[in-house]
């Protein structure tokens, strides 16, 4: 279970969130701070660096973990001026707070990917950093731009408004030309004086650029280069991103040799923030939500406007998978955020095993694992606690692939859920071999060139293809008992029924190509759509699932305002009525 406190810190033009995981015993006088990797590297390791805070933690040290301006959970955005600049502030003053907060002598950082380089940076600009430990950090931000470039073009899909100010876009994530321009034209940082120690963590293979190490060593005593094997795998895609043991005992191993002096921290001096905090951002205010259960705590945030409001709606933000509540390329916080300005609370909550809730990691053995019929009650779970809180009386549910499906469900199942926003939902219905009857239905198309292609590329895994076949086998011998048809979807009707006798509005969103809306069309639900006003169906532009084309997340931003904009005045309406 996460001990982990959350904790604003407040930096220049930004306001920091951040975790900090106190020790398990006796506090080493060494804390460590994580810089994490930029863009989809961030999203994908974020569990793994949940992790390994933890196991430092375990080992004696004060850990924080902190979201770069722009970033997750803290404030500002892409395309703010100045991104590099506040960036760096993020890190010095990371570090402050975290000495000061621990009561340490010394502070660690590991760096990693974009964050090792922007720790460079900071030490040599004097920030009080006597330990580095630098894994999958580029040389320069010359090198960091042009490895982002190459990763952008390797998607695929168009830049689309990304490159009409000269914005880069790889992922789903933004660099804005000011911010390329900066990175790129930063000369390679000197190694700051006040080092006293640093490791260097070849990745998967590839060796500790020369140079680097060289600068290092003119003016550190103490600098070691070691193996750093599992780079890919720990910024894997979430769902099978983990941390390999060898680089965290590497790690663990050296920090233990280069303890302080003086051995522990004032047991005395520390000064733990308190989970009360809120965050002021204008207008709206942000603090972190708990909701304490036996078998482990849920973690989210909330946002709303900075005044006290009369207790009516209130929006739900459901997990994107495996993506933590932050949402897809961060937009469920941009929505949140925009809800609050508007006067209407909102959580963005992660469920069992995502994120920051605990439990186990999911979907290493299969998807399957994110539709387990325990996510209903404990959304359940989560409306009831904002209920008796005060956030909200009547709610919205917004989510993306498994997270669109739970809130399909809760929406039929809970008389508070008034509206849902599903976009690519998962399904409507689960079965346990729904991703392999998908599949099959997919070798009606065998025969075409664009199947092939997707094959040959290692889209569809040749691990999944016996699984594949095995059910198209069972289809076809079950079909000699009985006469082909469509496919057969049962319980839309009655479902769709009672939503409409209800007054839920369910909106389905789906990019093109998406499985479920083919089964829609093949159960005859989507030609029968007008029999129930109260579902929409809505086309969001490109093929990428999970929303990560800049256009894709516009035309979704701009839908779940407008279903924002009707539930508000909705309720409004109904509370004059009242």
């Amino acid at each position: 279970m996460s001990t982990s406190v959350p904790v604003y810190i407040p930096s220049e033009r930004s306001t920091i969130a951040a975790l900090l995981t106190p020790p398990a015993g006796e506090a080493s006088a060494l804390a460590v701070l994580i810089c994490a990797p930029w863009g989809w590297d961030e999203v994908a390791s974020y569990r793994s660096r949940r992790e390994w805070a933890e196991r430092l933690a375990e080992a004696g040290h004060h850990v924080l973990r902190f979201d770069l301006p722009g970033v997750g959970d803290s404030s500002g955005g892409p395309r703010d001026p100045d991104q590099l600049g506040a960036w760096r502030s993020a890190v010095r003053d990371c570090a402050r707070w975290l000495r000061e907060s621990a009561a340490a002598s010394e502070v660690a950082v590991l760096g990693l990917g974009f964050g090792g380089l922007l720790a460079r940076d900071v030490i040599s600009g004097g920030a009080p950093i006597e330990q580095l430990i630098l894994w999958g950090a580029p040389a320069r931000g010359r090198s960091f731009v042009r490895e982002t470039r190459a990763f952008a073009g390797m998607q695929r899909w168009e830049q689309d408004e990304a490159a009409a100010d000269g914005g880069l876009e790889a992922g789903g994530f933004l660099l804005s030309a000011e911010t390329q321009g900066a990175i790129s034209d930063s000369p390679a940082p000197p190694p700051g004086r006040g080092l006293r120690r640093v490791l260097l963590l070849a990745r998967d293979g590839v060796a500790v650029d020369k140079k680097t190490r060289e600068s290092f060593e003119a003016v550190v005593d103490d600098v070691v280069e070691a193996a750093g094997d599992g780079w890919g795998n720990f910024v894997e895609h979430p769902e099978r991103s983990f941390l390999p043991d060898s680089v965290v005992s590497t790690v663990a191993d050296w920090l233990a040799a280069g303890e302080p002096a003086d051995g522990a921290a004032d047991p005395a001096s520390p000064s733990l923030p308190s989970s009360e905090q809120v965050a002021e951002m204008g207008a709206i205010e942000e603090r972190p939500w708990r909701l304490r259960r036996d078998s482990g705590d849920f973690y989210g945030v909330i946002s709303g406007p900075a005044e006290d409001a009369e207790v009516g709606p209130a929006i739900v933000f459901l997990n994107a998978g495996a993506v933590r509540h932050t949402g897809p390329d961060r937009l469920w916080v941009e929505l949140a955020r925009a809800a609050a300005e508007a006067g209407i609370p909102s959580l963005r909550v992660d469920l069992e095993g995502i994120g920051e809730t605990d439990g186990d990691v999911l979907g290493r053995g299969h998807v399957g694992e994110f539709y387990a019929e325990r996510f209903e009650r404990q959304v359940g779970a989560i409306l009831n606690s904002l209920e008796s809180s005060g956030v909200g009386r009547r709610f919205m549910v917004v989510g993306l692939c498994s997270g669109g499906y739970w809130g399909y469900r809760v929406a039929r199942s809970d008389r508070r859920v008034e509206r849902a926003v599903l976009i690519n939902a998962g399904a409507l219905h689960w079965e346990d071999d729904l991703v392999e009857e998908r599949e099959a239905r997919k070798l009606r198309r065998a025969f075409s060139l664009r199947w092939w292609k997707r094959l040959l590329s290692g889209q569809i895994r040749l691990s999944r293809l016996g699984a594949v076949f095995a059910t198209s086998m069972r289809r076809m011998f079950g079909r000699l008992t009985r006469s082909a048809g469509p496919l057969e979807v049962v319980g839309y009707n009655d479902e769709f029924d009672t939503l409409l006798r209800s007054g839920t509005a369910v909106t389905l969103a789906f990019s093109a190509d998406e499985p479920l809306e083919a089964e829609l069309i093949e159960a005859h639900v989507v030609e029968r759509i007008a029999r129930w006003p109260n579902i929409r169906l809505e086309h969001l532009p490109g093929a990428d699932h999970s929303l990560r084309p800049l256009a894709a997340q516009a035309a979704a931003t701009k839908l779940v305002l407008r279903e924002l904009d009707e539930f508000f005045t909705l309720d409004r309406t109904a509370s004059k009525a009242a």
